[in-house]
């Protein structure tokens, strides 16, 4: 009995078009399913370095009379949280510039200390700026080649102090 069970099932053909499909369609939407969600974790992690920046951005601007690159690192740490992956901060930089319109009417610019002032004429402008730099690397779970795993991000921005 079971060698005549045997025999219909080598001899039997009909399913063997939907078993191939099947292994077909597998090789085809394991990687690309996987490659979205890939995708998905790298957009999610810039989303939140873009917000991270705008936060120190919007920060920077309501505090700009004490500000300091410690108390702006705290509130960008705060602002990410402890969720991974891990953010890396790279110390903020404060620049002052004297801006003065010249007799043509185009604008030149020395920097000065921050806490200088612009010994100039009333034409002249003191103008500080932070630049923030944001970064990180996503580990991807099932990397594809060429594509370096952890991933890394990255973003900066220079923002006017008023």
């Amino acid at each position: 009995m079971m060698r005549m069970v045997w025999h219909r099932l080598r001899a039997g053909r009909r399913g063997s078009v939907a078993v191939e499909s099947a292994l077909a369609l597998l090789l085809i939407l394991v990687p690309l399913f996987a490659g979205i969600a890939d995708l998905g974790l790298v957009f999610s992690a810039q989303t939140r370095l873009d917000d991270a920046l705008n936060s120190a951005a919007l920060y920077s601007w309501a505090n700009s009379a004490t500000l300091t690159p410690s108390n702006l690192q705290q509130m960008i740490t705060q602002q990410w949280g402890s969720a991974s992956p891990a953010l890396t901060i790279a110390t903020p930089v404060f620049t002052c510039t004297c801006v003065t319109v010249g007799s043509q009417g185009n604008p030149q610019s020395a920097p000065i200390g921050c806490t200088n002032h612009c010994n100039s004429a009333a034409a002249t402008i003191k103008s500080a700026y932070v630049a923030v730099k944001l970064s990180t690397e996503v580990p991807l779970p099932l990397p594809f080649p060429g594509i370096a795993s952890p991933f890394p991000l990255a973003v900066s921005g220079t923002i006017r102090l008023p």
